[in-house]
């Protein structure tokens, strides 16, 4: 699935999205995107276990701007 997000980022966006939403319902917007990312470094120290630095900080940058391109839409 992580590597869906570099090669369908539109599709992977909206999956932030709604990651970022669910978290929201108990916590406020600024703590739910701390957790997301959070999780996005944990699931790339899990990949760079598997599968060498490089695919792991790819798939990092990818999803950390994915949840900027998030939190900018909730703070606009």
């Amino acid at each position: 699935m992580l590597h869906y997000a570099e090669d369908h980022e539109e599709v992977a966006y909206q999956h932030a999205h709604s990651l970022v939403s669910f978290f929201t319902i108990d916590l406020d917007i600024p703590e739910a995107l701390q957790l997301t990312r959070d999780i996005v470094t944990e699931s790339a120290n899990d990949i760079r276990d598997i599968e060498g630095e490089e695919v792991a900080s790819r798939i990092d940058v990818a999803l950390r701007r994915l949840i900027d391109r998030v939190e900018a839409e909730l703070d606009g």
